[in-house]
This record gives C-alpha cells, sequence and structure tokens, in this order.
C-alpha cells in the first residue's frame, strides 16, 4: 500500500522466526517486482541469532533475507562475549533495542499481535509514545 504513495518503500525487518520472516520474504518477492522502489533493511539484534534455531530452512531464509538486504543494523555486535559475561538476560534487552530501532526508523509500524505481553506489544507501547501510525494484525483473526 506504501507504493501508491512513496517512489521508495523501504522495508524493516527483525530478523526473528515467524512474522519477521514472512515479512523479510514478501518483502524480498515484492522487490522482485519493483527492484528500483523496494528496499529491505535488516534489524539485526545479534548475528549470532539463528544459531539456536534447529530448523536449517529458517537458517537459510535468514541468510537469504540478510544477503538480500540493502542495508542493515546490528544491535549487538559483540553478543558471543556479552552473553558469557552477563548471562541469557542480555539478550532480552538487545532484542527490545532492535525493536526500538526499528519503530524509530519506521514511518508506519505493521505488527502481528494478539494483545499479549510481548515484545511485540513493548515494541507496539514504544510506537504509540512516538504518534507512530501502527497496523496491526490480530493473528487471532485468521488462526483460531
Amino acid at each position: 500500500f506504501q507504493l501508491k504513495t512513496n517512489d521508495v518503500v523501504i522495508g524493516h525487518t527483525g530478523m526473528a522466526l515467524g512474522a519477521d520472516t514472512i515479512w523479510g520474504l514478501a518483502l524480498l518477492e515484492t522487490k522482485q517486482q519493483f527492484p528500483s522502489r523496494i528496499k529491505i533493511h535488516a534489524e539485526i539484534p545479534f548475528l549470532e541469532q539463528p544459531n539456536a534455531w534447529y530448523n536449517n530452512v529458517d537458517k537459510n531464509r535468514w541468510n537469504q533475507i540478510r544477503e538480500a538486504a540493502d542495508t542493515e543494523s546490528i544491535y549487538e555486535p559483540n553478543f558471543a562475549q556479552l552473553i558469557t559475561e552477563k548471562g541469557n538476560k542480555i539478550a532480552g534487552k538487545i532484542l527490545n533495542d532492535r525493536n526500538i530501532g526499528m519503530v524509530d526508523h519506521a514511518n508506519i509500524l505493521l505488527a502481528i499481535h494478539d494483545g499479549s505481553k510481548s515484545g511485540t506489544k513493548n515494541a507496539i507501547d514504544y510506537a504509540l509514545s512516538k504518534n507512530k501510525p501502527i497496523v496491526n494484525i490480530d493473528p487471532k483473526k485468521y488462526f483460531k
């Protein structure tokens, strides 16, 4: 819908499993149709993000989206060192920093959220505090 009103649309993806991956793949497909008008920005919390994933298909998709990205932000390049020093709690802070970065970069937030307490809820609340327009898709409506 942004292609109707903008010459170039930059889509940001948080590179996580689920909705972020689907959005990233949709951006890739749309970029093939409109190569000069769609740009992809990979919002990468840390480079080790896909390492804990079990499915190689998911890991390959992460790499595919990253390789196709025009630009990227890496929120914690020293994650391996930090996780050793501070433990798993640091991951939550970095993921939240990534969400804040995505909202800060956005003109419009597209969220898939069911109303539960989560990182997505935190991002929505932050976007509201910044007066960003939000398009929320409630997955309960489509997946009962």
